[in-house]
Formats: C-alpha cells, structure tokens, sequence
C-alpha cells in the first residue's frame, strides 16, 4: 500500500531512465585470482508485489488462459530480465505468504536468487541496500522511501516489465525536491500509512506542506535515533506543538492558509513510537546483530534442460514450442551470463563456451547515454542440445543474431577455446584487422565529435527540426499517387519546364546525399514557407542554412561550393544551397518583406532616464519603503511574525520589487532575458557578514563612506550566450571568466542599483515569503503564482518579463516598442555613450561586459548594439540652432561639453543674462506701485470702521506669514535644494503607519470683522483623492477596494495625488470656512475610516462580514455605516 499520493510528490526528482541503460552503465569489471570477471548490478525485487501482479491479470478471467497462467506470465516477465546484464533477488514477503505453485522453483532455474524476509519484504530490501547487498531496490510500495532505501527503482507510465524506470536516490531526493528522510517520516505519520491511520482531516497535500516548510520531521528523526524513549516523549510534545501552531496560525504565509482544524485532530501522544520506529528500526534480517553479514548470494546460468522439463510439467508446451519460446530471449541471456562467466547450478550441465563473431557496429538510442553495442551472430546448436539434448538436431536450428554492448567484450580474449600461438601470417591479419577496427572507431569518433561540437545545441535542434518537416512534406507528395493537390498560386499558369519535379530521384532530394533534384525542391520548400505561409525572411534563411550544413557534412569537400555538374566525373557537386534558383528565392523573399513594409520588432533602449521615470512610476504605485523598512525591523532584531502584513499587500509589494530588481540587474549586467530568468542562487556569491553591515547603512538612509563602497558580491552568468561554446573550445580560465561579474553599491543611481535591490529581493525572499535562507538550486526570479506563493523552483517566464516592461513603460507614459531586449541595449549604450565625462567605456571593456565574442567586428557591434551613436553622430537636425553641438566631432558630441567658449558665444549668453535682468527690473517695479495702492485703499477702509481691533502693518504681517499648510519640510530639517546630497538609500513613498507632522505649521490669525461681503478663497493645494483611485494607466480600482482606499487616505495620505497631509492630522481650518466645499466629502471619510479603525478595531475580515455593502462600493457602504450608527446611537438624523 504505502503512502497514498508520496510518489507524486517526489516524481520531480527522479531521474528516467531505461533498465537496460542503467544496467549497463553500471558494469565493472573485477579480478578475481587473475582472471578478469564482470561483476553485473544487482537489483532487489518485491517479489510479493510480483506474483501480485501477475496473478491479478487473470483474477477475473481464468478459463480459457490455458494451463498455469500465472505461471506462464512470470515466464515472460524473467524472460525480460533475463536479457539485461543484471542479477535479481527476490524477497518474498514473510507476513502474507502466497501460495508456492512452482514459481520458486523458476526462479531457480532461471538462475536468480529468492529469500523470505522475516517481516515486510520492503524493509528487508532497504536494509539489504543500505548494507551493499545489492545495488537497488525496485517496488512499487512507496514505504521504501520512509525505509530509507538508497537508490530505488520504479516503473515509468505503469511499464509492467520495468523497461522504463524512474531512478531515486537520497541525494535526488533531498535536492530535487526538497524532501529529507525527517520529512518523508512526518508525510507518513500525517498522511497514515500500513501501521497508522494518520491525522484525521490531513492529507498528502498539508502534510507536504508542512514537511516541505519546517524541520519538524527531521528533528522527530534525530530525537529518535539519539535519545532514550523518555527524552524523546518530552521532545516529540514540544514538535508537535510547533506543528500545532504552524497549522493554525501559518505564521509565515508558507501554507496559502491556515489548517486549525486540521491542528485541533492532532491525537495525544502523536506520534506513537511504536509506528516512529516501524519504519526507522524495521525488523529485518540484520536486526539480529551478527558480525557477519547473513547473505551469501550466488547467481548462475539458466538450467536450460531442467527449465525445459519444468515447462512441460507445468505449461503443457511441447519440445518445438519451448525451443520457439526460448529461441529469443532464454538463450540471448544465457549467451550473455556465460560470457559473464557466471557458474552453473549443476554439474551435470553442458559447459556453455561463447565464441564471439562480431558482424557490426552501432548504437542504441537511449534516455540518458546512448549505448555502443556489437552486432554479434551466435551458433544455436550448442544451446539447442543443451536445452532439449540430442532431439534437437542441428538441422532445426538457425543461427541466432543479438547484440552484447562493448564494455562486456573486454572478455573475449579469455574466452578463446585456441590456446596455440598463430602463425606469422595469422598474427599479421589479426593485427590488420585490428588496425582497422581502431581506424572505424577514430572516424565514428571523429563523425561523433563533428555533430555534437560543430554547432551549439540550440542550433543543432533547430537545424535538425527544419530538415526534420522539410523531409515529410516532400514525403508526403509520395504516400498516394491519387491525391490532389491545390495549387499555391492561382495567377498565371506556370509555363517553366515541370520535368524535373516528375524525375524518380526527386523524392529523395532532402537525404543526407544530395542529388539532381536537390535544388528545386530546396527552392520549392522555402517558395512554400516564405510566399504561401508567409514565414518571416529570418526562418527561410534559417530553412536553407540547415540543408546546406546537412550536405556540407555528407562526403567531405563533394559538396561544397557553387552547386553544378562536373562533366568530367559525370556528377553534380557543389552544395544545392547555393545554387541560382535558392539565391532568387532568398532575393524574392527579402524584396516582399521589403515591399510590405513590416513593423520594426528591433527594441528600443531602455535609457538611464527611462529607467528613473520608470522606477518612479513603481514608487507611486505601490509603497516600497514598506517591505524596506520592514527588513529593517528584522535585520535589527525583529521577528517576522511579529509584522502584520495581508496577503494582498504582500503580493503588490512582492511583484513591484521584483521588477525593480529585475530591471536594474538586466541594466546593469546587460543580459537577455532568458540568462536572467535562470539565475539561481548557488550563481551568487556573498559575504552576508560584511554586506549586511552596508544593507543597514542604505536603509537607516546613512551616506556611504569610501569603506562602505568597496564591498561587493559576484553574479556567475552561467547561462551567458556563448560561454558554454567557449567551454567546449577548451579555452583557459583566465578567458572563461568573462561572466563573472563584480557588483558593487551605487547610491547614486537608486533605479539601477543592482547591488542594493538584488540584497532586498533576498531579504524578502527569505524572510517573508520561504520562512529559510534560498537554496542552492533556487531561482532569483521565481514565478508567482495569482494567490502570491512564490514557486522557488519554477523562474519567470518570458512572457511575464514582456508584461512588467509593458506595464511599467505605459504607466511611466514612455513611448516606443522596448523588448526584454531593452535593458541590454540600455546598460551598453550609457556606459558607451552617455555616461558622465571622464566615465564612458571604451570598445574593449564594451566587449568584455557585454560578453560579445573577441573576433566581433567592431562596426558589426556597433550597429547590433549601439546604432544610436550613429544616428546620433549623423544627424544634422540641429544645424540652424546658435550654438552647435558638434555631435561629429567627438563621440556623442563630448567636446561641445568641454571646449572653451568662443566669444560669439559668449555675447549671446551676456544678452539673454542682461534681458533677463531688465525683465526682472520692470517685474518689481510693477509690483511695488500694486502695494503702495493696496496699503492706501486699506488705511481709508479703515478710518471708517468703529471697531477697536486694527491690522497690524503691511511688514508686520509679512514677517508673521508662514510656510503654507500643503507643503511639509523634510525629516531632520534637510533643505530640500539642488545642492542636497543624494541619500545611498532609494527616495520611496512614506510609510503608512508614520504621519507627518502638521506641529511645525502656524496658522492665519483670524480677524473678528469680515471686511468684505465677498466669498474668501479657499487655501490653496488643499485635495480630497476622488475614489475609486484612478491610475496613471487610465484603468480605476475596483469598487469593492474604494473603501482601503478611504482609510489608506485617512492615515497615510497620497502624495502622488496631492494629499500630502493625512485627513487625520487635517485642522479644522482646512475644512471649515473657506474650505468648507471639502467638509461634508471630509466628514464621510472619517465616518468609515473610524468605524473600521475605533468600532472593529482594523479587523478587515470582522469588518467585512458586518458590512458586505462593501463589495458595492463605498456609497452603499457609507449607508450601511450610517444605519449602523443610528442604530447604536452614535448618530442623530437632523430634523428637516
């Protein structure tokens, strides 16, 4: 049985293979007294879960399966085992004890071996694993794993004859799925298994959960295997405390929910140590604690003669049947372990000596290694006689032919029966023949070499699968005779020669050999792709550089070169993918793509300004400082879990920081997407002790010393476009590290800032989203999925990373096509063109960076990567404007920025400086001439007036004038100038839980006499966000979120919609009076924001269960809040 659901948990880890390729790959060859013998893999089989399956098969239809079906099912089954160069052992179950029926005798004959545990035969073979009895396990009951078997076998897609395996080992398992023996126990214990019924309520996928998110399972292990049974009674109470609290509060988001009810069934006493130690300390034969191993396991040759009278005992079969059914595979296998030298069970049976005749060469595709066999043909009369003795004459017989793979005929020379030395011409055509069997296996390696190391991988596939499709559609012209085929063109009616396309030879026009016809089927291949499906000019071109590396390959020099026919050898040569008609349709297909006019695909660069705009539009979307000063409360000594924190602001600030970090490492390293997407932790190298020291200095906003500067972590680009090639090449280190890339903190740039986002991605990763440090094989860019769990072995995909530019481009309202391609071309294109004077990259260290091959020209480079310099170079827009800019001078125009001023210049600059001034003159004269008249007309107003309260002067009451209530000073009173330093730290939104202060704001004395009927101004900058919120995109938030938003406005504020002052902190003044339009807008805020704050205490479920008018927006919710109030009294309705 096992455990329901376990297997496909860990399938992710698994390694697929076939049984015959891991058996071969596992051989080894030992000296036995001086005699060399292979020593074959031996794997253990259940053989309980064997005869069940085999009986299964005729459980409910028995009659008419003949004599002994079970039987003869099993016959087959060994038939397949017997034909792989491996030893099996049986271990038959010792509690369920199946009815013998002579399938233990066909073991015997078949020459493997049986035993009967002394309990479950799943923990015997585990044990005889862990002590090297034998080499694998291979079941179907999932208990092995929780046995702790070290490398199990199991058969892929329900193959009965395990011909398609998966293979795991304790190493796969920890790694590949994170998966320890402790957590594979805790699965067990949780889900049930054969000792235990579980925890109620608790499936396969909590209990993966759990075991994959906390050390639980293996601290229950340790404590078991290191203490007495009452220190672990004590320790399993406190684990399965913690594992109550996990499940019922998920402190840190690692179960998408929580399980309380699942926690409240937990039973006293769990986990009972009698099931903990069923599956840690198994009875088995080796718990009896003998100095010697009880294991004496001898394997030998089939008992041809002794299996054929079983045969007709038990199957009924007759001598011609059983030699038909033994022709294949009884024999092959027998022919095999006789070459193995395996030994005989009887004396009495004929001595088997193999000679080997090797007819050919080849090999066997397979999952993992493909396998180097001979083709071999053996002489039946020999095992004809020892099968069926002298009734089977060696006119009955055929030779039979098989193949033995090449590690196991490193025997041959042992097995000659010739012991008398050659004679001199003997000895000179052995060693001939030897010679060429060396040279036949130089030129396959030489062939070899050629297909896999000539062209990367990626091309290799690419090229493969064009000539792959070219090859069926020409073959498909050829299965029927009678089909009708609809013309492609229905203009005028072709009048060139068809001769050619009736010719016999032109259906194997595509094969590795060209010949005749090779061309005009090329020609008509790429004219069906290009004009008929209209396939883009770069996937013709593709098309026909993959049949012309296909023939360039096939016979040397042949066919290379200008395609055509050499009278004098009779013969076409040349590669057809040079021929005339290729080149007009290549010329063909690039003139149309020219004629339509495509759109340009070619991205734009994602600019160092575009970037700023870009990082600014993240900053008003969602909050950043935050999850910033949230890691900062952490790396200070704050739990997580102590920071309250909801799924959906965990999600935003999640997806906004990745973008961030994303974009700034795609500027600053200049990669393709698909190398950043596969950056995985173990391609970082980090000190945490020294840069932590530099994290805390960003975030307390302090400026970064010289000291602070230098510390930096190394990014491998593993996956760097061309690393790999320069690996197969052989190149020296020294050149391989051209992907190594040093980052250091640059605070001067907050929105490129590799460094500091790419250390706040992993805080955040760590802290508040796995609950542990990232493992190894942990993407950097994992994917998310819609509820927020981030999946660390799954990264992005280029799809989503095409998403976040085009989000973040339009709400930044930046126009033009930007690829993932943008930050590439962006990061080369500033350190080559716009960078600072003084800073700017030369070609080389362009070269270098952007790891571009040292051969590539730099004109090539040029226009691949920075053709804006040329634009910018050439472009004469500009050449009326006074003073020019002198873009072709110097690169990027440099010199405009450093060369003196000529006088001319000079002049200009004098007079606009001097109209300038003279405007100003007039502006403050002007101005004067107003207060002097203002003042006047106020003195007579006032002559005129009995009251006793008098303005003070016109300088007293300036001097009395105050900073305006919509603007806010600084933290610490930093003046808000040019020439303010930039903070190492990114300027982001404030936080929501700290208001700014309105102490530092005077107000207006009001006088007690109006001195005019008419309507005062309201304070100017004053602003009430509308809601639903609208964004800078053009789309709104949804209704049901207008009510967040209401109380977000309430204590936080929103600066990048002008309220800069929470209407918590708004005085009076602000909202009566003059300003009294905001007041009854004002009034219905606090309304709902206090009854979510005062009356449910910022308990948003509570909250929304009072009042689902909330999912209708916050005109419905307000008058459900009014009723409410009323209700309770808080509210008195006026009297109309």
């Amino acid at each position: 049985m096992g455990i329901r659901g376990l297997w496909e948990r860990v399938t992710l880890s698994a390694e697929n293979r076939t049984l015959k390729e891991l058996a071969v790959s596992e051989l080894k060859t030992e000296d036995v007294e001086g005699d060399h013998k292979l020593r074959l893999f031996k794997i253990g089989i259940d053989a309980s879960l064997w005869m069940h399956s085999v009986c299964a098969v005729f459980r409910i239809n028995h009659a008419g399966a003949g004599k002994s079906p079970e039987l003869r099912t099993l016959f087959f089954r060994l038939q397949t085992l017997l034909k792989l160069p491996l030893h099996a052992v049986f271990v038959f179950d010792g509690l369920e004890r199946l009815p013998d029926k002579g399938r233990k005798r066909m073991l015997e004959l078949f020459g493997f071996h049986w035993t009967e545990a002394p309990s479950e035969a799943e923990a015997e073979l585990a044990a005889m694993n862990v002590h090297g009895v034998i080499d694998a396990v291979m079941t179907e009951d999932s208990d092995i794993l929780i046995f702790g078997a070290p490398c199990i076998i199991r058969s892929a897609k329900n193959d009965k004859d395990y011909l398609n395996i998966q293979v795991f080992t304790e190493d796969g398992l920890e790694h590949g799925c994170s998966l320890t023996r402790g957590d594979q126990l805790l699965i067990a214990l949780l889900v049930g298994g054969d000792y235990d019924g579980g925890v109620p309520g608790c499936g396969i996928e909590i209990a993966h959960k759990v075991a994959l998110h906390s050390k639980i399972g293996q601290m229950m292990l340790d404590a078991f295997l290191t203490m007495t049974p009452d220190e672990f009674s004590e320790r399993a109470k406190e684990l399965v405390e913690d594992l109550r609290t996990l499940l019922s509060t998920n402190p840190y988001n690692s179960l998408e929910r929580r399980y309380k009810a699942v926690a409240d069934h937990i039973p006293q006493g769990f986990p009972q140590r009698s099931v903990v130690s069923k599956y840690v300390h198994a009875f088995t034969s080796f718990s009896a604690g003998a100095a010697a191993l009880p294991w004496d396991i001898s394997f030998y040759q089939p008992d041809l003669a002794n299996l054929a009278d079983f045969c007709r005992q038990h199957l009924g079969w007759e001598d011609d049947v059983i030699i038909e059914k033994m022709y294949g595979g009884i024999w092959e296998g027998t022919y095999l372990r006789a070459l193995c030298k395996l030994p005989q069970r009887s004396t009495d049976q004929p001595n088997l000596q193999p000679k080997l005749k090797v007819l050919s060469q080849s090999t066997l595709m397979a999952l993992r290694h493909d396998i180097d066999i001979y083709n071999i043909k053996v002489d039946c009369q020999r095992l004809g006689r020892n099968t069926l003795g002298n009734a089977a004459t060696p006119g009955q017989l055929s030779a039979m032919y098989m193949h033995v793979p090449k590690n196991m005929t490193r025997l041959k020379k042992n097995s000659t029966e010739d012991k008398q030395p050659p004679d001199t011409v003997h000895r000179r055509k052995k060693r001939s023949a030897a010679e060429k069997t060396v040279l036949a296996d130089v030129q396959r390696c030489k062939e070899h070499g050629i297909k896999t190391h000539l062209q990367a991988s990626n091309t290799r596939t690419n090229y493969a699968g064009h000539v792959r499709r070219g090859r069926e559609w020409l073959a498909s012209h050829f299965e029927s005779s009678t089909a009708h085929s609809v013309p492609l063109l229905t203009t005028a009616e072709i009048t060139a020669d068809n001769d050619v396309y009736e010719d016999l030879a032109f259906k194997d026009a595509f094969e590795n050999v060209p010949n005749r016809c090779s061309d005009k089927a090329l020609a008509l291949y790429m004219s069906l792709k290009g004009f008929h499906k209209n396939l883009s000019k770069t996937t013709v071109e593709s098309i026909r550089s993959a049949f012309k590396k296909m023939w360039e390959l096939s016979d040397g020099d042949t066919y290379r070169g200008k395609w055509h026919f050499n009278e004098a050898k009779q013969r076409w040569e040349g590669n057809p993918a040079d021929s005339a008609d290729i080149y007009d349709v290549l010329s063909s297909i690039k003139h149309k793509a020219s004629a339509e006019g495509g759109d340009r695909t070619h991205s734009m660069a994602m600019t160092k300004d575009y970037m700023d705009r870009a990082f600014r539009w993240h900053q008003a979307a969602c909050p950043l400082d935050i999850a910033l000063q949230m890691i900062e409360k952490v790396m200070n000594g704050a739990q997580p879990s102590d920071i309250c924190l909801d799924l959906e602001m965990r999600t935003k600030l999640t997806r906004h920081l990745e973008q961030v970090t994303f974009a700034s490492n795609g500027w600053t390293l200049w990669t393709r997407c698909f190398e950043l997407v596969k950056l995985q932790r173990k391609d970082i190298s980090l000190d945490t002790t020294v840069l932590d020291g530099v994290l805390k200095t960003y975030l307390a906003n302090e400026t970064l010393t010289l000291s602070k500067c230098t510390p930096y972590f190394e990014i491998f680009l593993v996956n760097r476009k061309g690393w790999q090639k320069k690996v197969d090449k052989g190149q020296w280190e020294a050149d391989l590290r051209s992907n190594h890339y040093k980052i250091y903190p640059r605070p001067d740039a907050p929105a490129c800032d590799s460094f500091f986002w790419t250390m706040i991605w992993i805080k955040w990763l760590e802290l508040f989203h796995y609950g542990r440090t990232l493992l190894p094989n942990d993407f950097l860019f994992p994917a998310m999925s819609a509820n927020g769990v981030m999946h660390p072995g799954q990264p992005i995909s280029h799809d989503t990373v095409q998403k976040w530019i085009n989000e973040s481009t339009t709400g930044a309202g930046i126009r033009g096509n930007f690829s993932t391609h943008c930050f590439r071309r962006g990061g080369a294109q500033y350190w080559f063109m716009f960078a600072p004077v003084g800073q700017g990259w030369t070609l080389a260290k362009v070269r270098w960076w952007g790891g571009w091959a040292d051969g590539e020209h730099r004109d090539t480079l040029v226009r691949y990567l920075l053709d804006e310099l040329h634009s910018y170079e050439t472009d004469y827009s500009d050449a009326l404007s006074p003073i020019s800019r002198g873009a072709d001078a110097s690169l990027a125009g440099e010199h405009a920025l450093t060369r003196p001023a000529s006088t001319e210049e000079l002049r200009m600059v004098h007079a606009s400086v001097a109209a300038d001034v003279n405007s100003l003159r007039n502006d403050m004269h002007s101005l004067t001439s107003v207060v002097v008249q203002a003042a006047c007309s106020t003195a007579i107003a006032l002559q005129h007036l009995n009251s006793s309260h008098r303005f003070t002067s016109v300088s007293e009451c300036a001097s009395r004038t105050t900073t305006p209530p919509y603007t806010t000073q600084p933290v610490g009173g930093a003046p808000t100038t040019a020439e303010q330093p930039l903070s190492p730290r990114p300027i982001v939104s404030p936080m929501p839980t700290v208001a700014l202060s309105t102490s530092s704001t005077s107000r207006r004395p009001r006088a007690s006499t109006t001195v005019s009927s008419s309507q005062k101004l309201p304070t100017p900058g004053l602003v009430i966000p509308r809601v639903p919120v609208a964004h800078p995109n053009g789309t709104s938030s949804p209704k049901n979120k207008s009510w967040k938003e209401i109380v977000e406005h309430w204590l936080v504020g929103d600066q990048d919609r002008g309220l800069t002052t929470p209407l918590k902190d708004w005085p009076r003044e602000w909202y009566q009076g003059a300003n009294r339009r905001f007041a009854s807008k004002y009034h219905q805020r606090a309304t709902i924001a206090l009854e979510f704050i005062n009356q449910y205490e910022s308990n948003e479920a509570h909250f929304l269960a009072a009042y689902p008018e909330a999912e209708l927006g916050h005109t419905q919710l307000l008058k459900a809040v009014n009723k409410a109030r009323a209700a309770r009294g808080d509210r008195v309705s006026r009297n109309k």
